[in-house]
């Protein structure tokens, strides 16, 4: 019992931590965020928490879920000042087909198929964002998405399995998505420097 706590206690203030020095980059003008991306992954967050909420999921899930649900409030609001894109058809073609994972659990009306569609929302928000990571490596914070995944894991590690835990499987996913998306290069010239020696 004190290992979880011990866990949730880290992963929660991994949860807190990891967005404050995000937020601190995109008002230093360091890093700057997907507008619609923020969009999406704040209301498909909304949906995240509220049907773990409904669904009884356990204390850990519903701390990450609700942290990350004030995050991004803030964080889609710094990205109306200091973001980018959200303007072209590829951006809104992903927030439609996130909206449409959120239409699709209101009308299940199951909490466990909401956190699937939920998910489904927020990964395809999130393709802009991937997109723009590879392509602009230097607007974005690291540090989020290794506190974000790091977060996930520990909560994940706290408690038993369960059809709840996909949503954490899933940030672990996604960060480690971004991360990759932001070291490529520097992945790649890894790669070549070893095949030299």
């Amino acid at each position: 019992m004190q290992a979880q706590v011990i866990l949730v206690t880290l992963a929660t203030a991994l949860s807190v931590i990891a967005p404050v020095s995000y937020t601190v980059s995109i008002i230093r003008g360091r890093a700057r965020p997907h507008r619609m991306t923020r969009l999406a992954v704040l209301v498909a967050m909304a949906l995240t928490f509220f049907s773990l909420l409904s669904s009884g999921a356990n204390m850990g899930i519903l701390l990450l879920a609700g942290t990350f649900f004030v995050n991004c409030i803030c964080i889609f609001a710094l990205s109306m000042w200091r973001g980018m894109g959200g303007d072209n058809l590829a951006d809104r073609a992903c927030f439609v087909l996130a909206l449409g994972g959120l239409t699709c659990w209101q009308i299940s009306g199951s909490p466990l198929l909401g956190i699937a569609f939920a998910i489904f929302a927020d990964l395809v928000a999130y393709i802009p964002a991937f997109v723009k990571a590879w392509r602009y490596p230097e607007t974005e914070s690291p540090w989020f998405y290794v506190g974000s995944g790091l977060a996930a894991l520990l909560g994940l590690m706290a408690y038993p399995l369960s059809p709840e835990s996909a949503f954490q499987i899933y940030i672990v996913l996604c960060s480690a998505t971004m991360l990759i998306c932001l070291y490529h290069k520097h992945l790649t010239d890894w790669n070549y420097e070893n095949k030299d020696q």
